[in-house]
């Protein structure tokens, strides 16, 4: 596998910077500008991300575990505008790094990060990890999170999208929570699975909601929420995984104005 330069749609120009995993392959330490040690990974890409220029640039992950250092509070990754976050698919996993630790959280952005894109990775915990791990995403405007995957065993924390023209695409995250937060306009959600929760807040705009399989638990809480306007969503498969729970609600509520839903599949707790 080839390490160099990569094109990103939306960030052009800029440095880029490799960071090899702990346990990755020869070819790639030997191709990285910086080596993880195995034990908080995150400070090692926080450094080759604050190494990049101020304008734009990208950090390439190679294949291999990227362990997350447990606290017992939160982690942030912090991700400046204009930057690329880029694995190679699930062979690039985010491991939770202490399997005794009870609580562990990762958050990849902040609400205010413009054209930042995360794509091509997974976040998992490891087998004999015990105790609490979420993780979540907060990214502005311009930004886009694409093929991310998470198994089911994770707490996951909302995924927020803080600002107008941002983008889901292709992601598996069971337990997954996505906010579409207010006042964000044009935002797209597509081709998904596994989320329990889509939500476009009031003052949310043009949301596009579309191809997706979506596993709510309306018995918790959880189920796609419309409080937006002029939104589309068509083409999904609502799942409701309270089927049988006569407390449950109906999986899913529209309640903001010119919203579009066509073409969805719903499988209801009942009639």
């Amino acid at each position: 596998m080839a390490y160099g330069p990569v094109n990103v749609p939306g960030i052009s120009g800029g440095e880029t910077i490799i960071v090899a995993a702990s346990d990755g392959s020869e070819e790639a330490k030997a191709a990285a500008n910086y080596i993880c040690n195995g034990t908080d990974d995150i400070a090692v890409i926080q450094e080759a991300i604050s190494a990049l220029p101020e304008y734009a640039g990208k950090i390439v992950l190679s294949s291999g575990n990227f362990y997350i250092k447990a606290t017992g509070s939160a982690v942030s990754m912090t991700v400046p505008d204009n930057t690329a976050i880029i694995g190679h698919g699930n062979s690039t996993r985010f491991l939770h790094g202490n399997p005794k630790s009870s609580r562990c959280y990762i958050t990849f952005g902040a609400s205010e990060s413009k054209n930042v894109t995360l794509r091509d990775f997974s976040v998992d915990k490891q087998a004999d990890a015990s105790g609490y791990f979420s993780f979540g995403i907060r990214l502005g405007a311009y930004s886009s999170i694409i093929n991310i995957n998470t198994p089911g065993n994770l707490d996951a924390a909302p995924i927020t999208l803080y600002g107008s023209f941002s983008s889901m695409i292709g992601c598996t995250m069971p337990q997954g929570s996505l906010q579409i937060w207010n006042k964000v306009k044009n935002a797209v959600v597509a081709n998904c699975h596994g989320l329990k929760n889509v939500e476009c807040r009031p003052s949310s705009e043009n949301s596009i909601i579309a191809g997706n399989v979506i596993e709510s638990a309306s018995g918790s809480g959880y189920r796609p929420v419309f409080q937006g306007s002029n939104g589309i969503f068509c083409n999904n498969c609502i799942r409701d995984t309270a089927a049988g729970d006569p407390g449950a609600y109906f999986p899913i509520s529209f309640s903001g104005e010119n919203n579009i839903f066509a073409n969805n599949i719903i499988h209801a707790n009942s009639p």
